[in-house]
């Protein structure tokens, strides 16, 4: 059982697969969708980002208790140069998976 990673702040992909040695099959595939806080909303950036983050996190772990991949495939890191935030959400993203694989041992 493998579980590949395309780790973003606002969408996370996810797929599951089983290779039988032979065979690459495909068995779930799924987009954890975090949005931001409606402006209406009195939230500071921060708390909303660990919500965020909080989502992606539980999500992930969900996922590796229903599939338990022997297996984990993760999209190389791409840090944006121009908008430090998006490097700040990205990082906040990894953490999320981070921590349940640190969570785990």
């Amino acid at each position: 059982r493998i579980i590949g990673l395309d780790i973003a702040f606002c969408n996370v992909g996810v797929v599951s697969c089983h290779w039988d040695g032979q065979v690459l099959t495909l068995t779930s595939c799924e987009t954890i969708v975090t949005a931001r806080h409606k402006k209406s909303e009195v939230v500071s950036d921060t708390l909303d980002n660990l919500r965020r983050a909080q989502i992606i996190h539980s999500a992930l772990g969900e996922t590796f208790k229903e599939v338990e991949p022997h297996l984990v495939a993760v999209e190389g890191q791409s840090w944006p140069r121009k908008n430090p935030s998006s490097s700040i959400q990205m990082a906040q993203a990894w953490g999320a998976l981070l921590l349940f694989w640190l969570a785990a041992l």
